[in-house]
């Protein structure tokens, strides 16, 4: 698979799940009219032009496309989409939410909803919005998030959208977070009377997932800037989290081969570290064989010792 491709599957399946959402809620509408309540929550009409639609075909100029959703019904789906109990009907709407998001429509969901229902958001939709984001808008989210937030909630909102603007434009990711990130961080801190010395120092453990985000665009590309000197101090973290990466692209045979051409020394031990248990789990012998040829190497101890612990493989003395 062309490895652009990996960077625009799930826009992809979210256009397919918006299409379908589309003829369902089309379709379920009139059915659930007859029965609905005062806690019914309304299904809004979405037409299935998505966001990066070329701006020359609009409602007015072909009739075939549907007019832009509106903010009542954006509210109506994000409703829908963080409410309700049916799994399915939830998947589907928040299919459709992510795939008509836009840099205004992101800020209205966080503030009117994300914000206010975070006990009823699951991470992992959550994660999955802030990436979404991060995307489309990541210097603007960030900047949202540094003008209205604060403490643990504005760190969480930058960890997560970091790897959306990572995966969209790790040169400008990458500018915010070795220029003037550290210090809009601590500002941002101190006006919402955080200690700016506890939470500053959170921006240093931000890199790795914004390098698992360019990882997500091209894992050559995230490895090159995860190994410049500059970077030394969390080269290994940052190896590790391209790492997650890797096994989910490539597969564990896959991602061993990938670590294999990595450069020798403790960033690389830091990927077998990685990837040793999902190969262990998915091919035994493979991944002995593999791990055996480091077993002399002292900067790929730790992945023999994770896997010596775990499946009671390899002595446990250090090579």
């Amino acid at each position: 698979m062309p490895r652009n491709l990996h960077l625009h599957l799930p826009w992809l399946g979210a256009a397919a799940l918006a299409f379908l959402a589309g003829t369902w809620l089309g379709t379920t509408r009139t059915a659930k009219s007859a029965k609905s309540s005062p806690t019914h929550i309304r299904r809004p009409a979405i037409s299935q032009q998505g966001p990066h639609s070329s701006p020359s075909r609009t409602a007015a100029s072909d009739p075939s496309v549907p007019p832009p959703i509106s903010d009542d019904d954006i509210h109506a789906l994000a409703e829908h989409a963080f409410r309700d109990s049916n799994p399915v009907e939830r998947s589907l709407a928040f299919s459709t939410l992510l795939s008509r998001l836009t840099p205004e429509t992101a800020v209205m969901i966080e503030r009117d909803f994300v914000s206010q229902y975070r006990s009823g958001i699951t991470d992992s939709q959550r994660r999955t919005f802030y990436y979404a984001w991060g995307t489309i808008d990541g210097r603007g989210a960030v900047q949202y998030a540094l003008d209205n937030l604060g403490g643990e909630v504005l760190g969480l909102l930058i960890s997560e959208v970091l790897p959306g603007w990572g995966a969209a434009d790790p040169s400008a990711s990458l500018a915010w977070l070795d220029g003037p990130g550290p210090a809009a961080l601590a500002a941002s801190l101190q006006r919402s009377d955080t200690d700016p010395d506890r939470f500053g120092t959170m921006l240093k453990d931000y890199r790795p997932e914004l390098y698992g985000g360019i990882a997500d665009r091209n894992l050559a590309m995230a490895v090159e800037y995860a190994l410049q000197p500059s970077n030394t101090d969390h080269a290994e973290s940052c190896l590790s989290e391209i790492s997650e990466r890797a096994l989910i692209q490539l597969g564990p045979s896959g991602a061993a081969a990938w670590a294999d051409n990595l450069p020798d020394g403790s960033p690389k031990g830091s990927a077998l570290a990685t990837i040793a248990p999902s190969f262990c789990s998915d091919n035994r012998e493979g991944a002995i064989q593999w791990l055996e040829t480091y077993a002399d190497v002292n900067w790929a101890y730790p992945a023999l010792d994770i896997v010596r612990k775990r499946f009671n493989l390899f002595p446990p003395e250090s090579p």
